[in-house]
């Protein structure tokens, strides 16, 4: 999808493109709805994680899918975590030393600059978070930057679900 085609259909609950989650609502990306909406275990086994395998889990929030990704790499994997908000990461960090979990790193990014070695992932993984991009071709750039020459980005995003969460009501996804 080009630039100008992802910016007509990349508006969030309302808020056009840009729009960042508020941190206020971190709770959101946990709740009972969100979760019976977004199965996190069957994503990331859609994702294809195998163990010992690098996944950049960019916008990763609290780390909802960091600590499975981390738990499916194993102690021969390494999960990277990258997020623009630092209560994400420090929610991120307590879930990882919660959970005993060695090898995950995180860090706080910019939208379009994540501090993590070129080629350093398999796998990039992004969530609900194409509808905050101010400037997806900057994005995917850096993502590819990121990327290993046989790696994969996996990209999990629907408007109606992402809206159902903010308006804090449940809707069936098709």
């Amino acid at each position: 999808m080009g630039h100008d085609e992802h910016s007509k259909h990349s508006g969030h609950s309302g808020h056009g493109p840009g729009h960042k989650f508020p941190v206020e609502h971190m709770a959101r990306l946990e709740s009972p709805e969100r979760l019976s909406l977004l199965p996190v275990d069957a994503v990331v086994a859609l994702a294809g994680v195998r163990a010992g395998a690098r996944v950049l889990d960019v916008g990763c929030g609290p780390g909802i899918f960091t600590i499975p990704f981390a738990r499916a790499v194993g102690s021969a994997g390494r999960v990277y975590a990258a997020d623009i908000l630092p209560e994400m990461i420090a929610a991120c960090r307590s879930r990882a030393e919660a959970a005993g979990l060695r090898n995950i790193e995180t860090a706080l990014s910019t939208e379009n600059a994540v501090p993590f070695p070129a080629a350093c992932a398999d796998l990039v993984f992004a969530c609900q978070l194409l509808h905050e991009l101010h400037d997806p071709t900057l994005f995917f750039a850096e993502m590819r930057r990121v990327l290993a020459a046989e790696g994969r980005l996996v990209v999990v995003q629907d408007s109606e679900f992402e809206s159902a969460v903010s308006a804090g009501d449940v809707v069936h996804v098709r």
